[in-house]
């Protein structure tokens, strides 16, 4: 099933995915979905404990089919092959996306979803699911969504919990679209300064006009709460500490914007 076509995946909470959302969306034939709450990761946990098991078993499962089936031999984790395991949670995750966002979809020749939560482990089972469809992996600078972020969203216990995770994110998004064509890598800040190649991208992968791309741009909304206690400088220098490698690749200082 190739019915999706645009996943949107940012590096964290407060990246700008709802502003990149909303330009997808500018165009009437484009429904581009919100967050499911990372429900990947459950297909990519059902994935990784099968795929063990699958393995471990190769030696039972193969004394099984050669003895005839016999029912007198150990077979308390006898399951289908590796190949099958990816079969099944492929077709599970096909099944699931389309059912999910079947909803409007008659009218739409473009149609997606954003999340905020996903990293390479997701994203490489999504690419197995969506063999033709276009990634765009969104950053943001690390300090800029650590300051807009409400502490009582709780979806990070600590700065250095949201560090790790921008970290691991933004490095795995750096990899990822040198091995993947279809994977676009887009940062916040040059999509609100306007910037030209950022744009154009946007454009291309949107099949929008500029004047669609610019009616949103010039139009800010009242969206999600923010945060309103402040940061702490221990918690940007231990964001820039987790994050200063992949930063620096991004083009991103130490002081934000």
């Amino acid at each position: 099933m190739d019915d999706i076509h645009l996943i949107i995946s940012a590096v964290a909470l407060r990246s700008g995915s709802t502003l990149l959302q909303r330009m997808f969306n500018a165009r009437k034939k484009t429904l581009i979905w919100g967050e499911h709450r990372g429900c990947m990761k459950e297909f990519g946990r059902i994935y990784a404990e099968l795929m063990t098991v699958s393995r471990q078993s190769e030696h039972m499962r193969e004394q099984y089919f050669k003895q005839g089936e016999s029912p007198n031999m150990w077979m308390p984790t006898l399951i289908p092959a590796p190949n099958y395991v990816e079969k099944a949670v492929i077709r599970s995750v096909q099944q699931f996306m389309h059912t999910l966002y079947e909803q409007n979809r008659e009218g739409h020749d473009l149609v997606g979803f954003k999340e905020v939560r996903y990293g390479a482990e997701e994203l490489t089972l999504l690419r197995k699911c969506y063999a033709k469809a276009n990634f765009v992996l969104l950053v943001r600078h690390p300090f800029d969504c650590w300051r807009s972020y409400p502490r009582k969203w709780k979806d990070y216990k600590s700065a250095q919990d949201f560090a790790d995770s921008w970290n691991e994110h933004a490095s795995s998004y750096l990899k990822y679209v040198k091995q993947d064509r279809l994977s676009h890598l887009i940062r916040y800040e040059d999509i609100v300064a306007k910037d030209q190649a950022a744009c154009a991208k946007i454009a291309q992968l949107g099949r929008l006009s500029w004047k669609e791309m610019y009616m949103v741009l010039s139009e800010k909304i009242e969206g999600s709460e923010k945060n309103e206690q402040g940061v702490d400088s221990k918690d940007l220098a231990i964001i820039a500490r987790t994050c200063r490698e992949a930063m620096e690749t991004l083009g991103y200082s130490r002081k934000g914007s």
